[in-house]
């Protein structure tokens, strides 16, 4: 009985120790993400950079579905659509945000973002619970497009395994030659759609979304984010 009552004793200072460190990682969470858009602000960040047509923070680390993590204290990591993303839809009308509590999963759909009737759901780029969302993003969508990297972020989650799910993402020189590969695929759709006319001898992606037809764009949409549309 004596060996029972103290294993029970254990197992409830166990759970009673979990508690607390979820409410202590929501709590840092939620402060983290009130100092919007801390990631733009962050002294240790440089400039954004120019790939091709698209922007990158060099410091992110990028999914191959073009979502980004940036790890941004212990414990929390901030998430978000790239610039190459917004550029499909060319403006954001509504985001499609994960309610707190949510679990994602690496490489299944986390978000979506809008404009009029298209549609761009985005694949998780780490597992983890939602702890906090933009909510400025209810108000300002488009923000997601105008600066992807800082007041457009959308999520901040407690990841389960940053360390592995990170392995698995694409970050710095390596990550400039990913994006250069995606500008040259979208080089290619332009060509086949007779639409390398564009300013820059067709390296300016403004928005795709008008350049392409419903199904070059759906297809690339395919391609380029790994995702399936509706």
């Amino acid at each position: 009985m004596v060996v029972i009552a103290v294993v029970l004793t254990l197992l409830i200072c166990v759970l009673v120790d979990k508690f607390l460190r979820c409410d202590t990682d929501t709590d840092t969470a939620v402060a983290v993400a009130d100092t919007v858009p801390a990631v733009a602000l962050c002294s240790a960040l440089e400039p954004v950079i120019k790939v091709g047509a698209f922007r990158l923070q060099r410091e992110f680390s990028y999914h191959p579905g073009h979502a980004w993590v940036w790890p941004e204290c212990a414990g929390i990591a901030r998430l978000g659509s790239d610039d190459f993303t917004s550029r499909l839809l060319g403006g954001v009308d509504a985001v499609d945000l994960p309610s707190l509590g949510t679990v994602l999963r690496q490489g299944e759909d986390a978000w979506s973002l809008h404009r009029a009737a298209r549609c761009v759901p985005v694949l998780a780029p780490l597992s983890g619970r939602v702890v906090a969302v933009n909510e400025r993003l209810r108000l300002t969508p488009d923000l997601a497009r105008c600066d992807p990297y800082g007041a457009g972020w959308l999520l901040v989650v407690v990841p389960h395994r940053l360390r592995g799910d990170l392995s698995c993402l694409l970050h710095g020189d390596l990550a400039r030659y990913w994006l250069e590969g995606c500008a040259a695929q979208v080089r290619a759709y332009a060509c086949r759609s007779g639409h390398l006319s564009m300013p820059n001898g067709g390296e300016t992606f403004d928005d795709l979304g008008e350049i392409l037809d419903d199904v070059e764009w759906a297809a690339l949409v395919r391609d380029a984010l790994r995702t399936e549309l509706d």
